[in-house]
C-alpha cells in the first residue's frame, strides 16, 4: 500500500465472508508522515544465517515533502559488525535513490549500516542485519513437496522457506539448504503365496535408479527451490527425498506415471 497523505490510516485484512463465518480479520495502523527532508531505506531489516557470505543492496531514498530529492549526498557507514560497503558515499538519482551493498564473508555476528543524509548527518536511518544460527533455523515447505504428473510430463520445483523462531517468524537469506533425492523404479509385484486361510504377496524392494544431492542457498525471502527430474528415464517412476536446513528437515515424494500424456 502507499499512503496518500500524511497522518494514521487503519488498514483491516478480511477472509472472504462467505467461506468463514464469522469472518477472520486482522488490523494494523500505518502511519504515514511528510517532512521537509526524509530518507527512507530498503530493506530496514535482515535474518541471516550464521556463517553465511551475502550481498544485501541497501537502498536509500531522500525525499522531500514526499516527493523525491536528487543530487542528494548520501553516507552509509558499518556502526556493529565486520562487514564492507561498496560505496560508502552516494548521491541520489532523479527519483532520490542511492543505492549501496553490503558485502559479508561468513557473518558470525549482527552488523548495522546508518543511512545518513550529509553534510548535518540528519535525517538518518539503520538497517539491522540479525546472525541466525543453524540451531534457531526452521524449514517450511511451500511448493511441490507432493506431485503426481503423467510420464513426458515435468515436475514442478519443490520449494521450500528457511526461517527463524520468532513469533511470527522471519525469513531468513544465506541459510544452505541441502536437497537429497532418489530416483526409484517400482519392484512390481511378487509372486502371491497362499498358507491355508492366508494369502502372502510380497512388495519387492524398489530399484534405485539415481541419486543427487544439491546445495541452494536461500534468497532475500528465505526461498530455496530445487528442480526434480527422472532424466532419462521412463515408466512408472518415483522421487523421494528430503531438504534439509540445520536440524530441520522437509521431505517429498514425487510419482511420473507410466503412459503418455494427452
Amino acid at each position: 500500500m502507499t499512503p496518500l497523505a500524511a497522518g494514521a490510516t487503519t488498514i483491516t485484512a478480511q477472509l472472504a465472508p462467505a467461506s468463514y463465518s464469522p469472518a477472520k480479520q486482522v488490523q494494523t495502523t500505518l502511519a504515514a508522515r511528510s517532512l521537509a527532508l526524509d530518507l527512507a531505506l530498503t530493506p530496514q531489516t535482515a535474518q541471516i544465517a550464521q556463517g553465511a557470505s551475502v550481498d544485501i543492496a541497501l537502498t536509500a531514498r531522500a525525499l522531500s515533502n514526499g516527493s523525491p530529492l536528487s543530487g542528494v549526498n548520501v553516507a552509509f557507514a558499518l556502526i556493529k559488525g565486520s562487514a564492507t560497503l561498496s560505496s560508502p558515499g552516494v548521491v541520489t538519482d532523479a527519483n532520490g535513490y542511492a543505492t549501496t551493498t553490503l558485502q559479508r564473508s561468513s557473518l558470525s555476528s549482527d552488523v548495522q549500516v546508518s543511512a545518513c543524509v550529509t553534510p548535518a548527518n540528519l535525517p538518518c536511518v539503520t538497517f539491522y542485519g540479525t546472525a541466525v544460527p543453524a540451531s534457531g533455523l526452521q524449514l517450511q515447505p511451500v511448493a511441490g513437496n507432493s506431485q503426481m504428473v503423467l510420464e513426458g510430463q515435468s515436475f514442478q520445483p519443490i520449494v521450500v522457506r528457511a526461517m527463524d523462531l520468532s513469533t511470527p517468524p522471519n525469513p531468513v537469506q544465506g541459510a544452505s539448504v541441502v536437497f537429497q533425492s532418489t530416483l526409484e523404479r517400482g519392484g512390481g509385484t511378487g509372486v502371491s503365496t497362499t498358507a491355508g486361510d492366508t494369502t502372502i504377496t510380497p512388495n519387492p524392494t524398489p530399484i534405485i535408479l539415481s541419486s543427487s544431492q544439491t546445495i541452494v542457498t536461500t534468497d532475500g525471502n528465505g526461498l530455496a527451490a530445487f528442480q526434480p527430474t527422472t532424466g532419462s528415464f521412463t515408466g512408472a517412476l518415483t522421487v523421494v527425498g528430503n531438504a534439509t536446513a540445520g536440524t530441520n528437515n522437509v521431505q517429498f515424494g514425487l510419482a511420473s506415471l507410466a503412459g503418455a500424456s494427452d
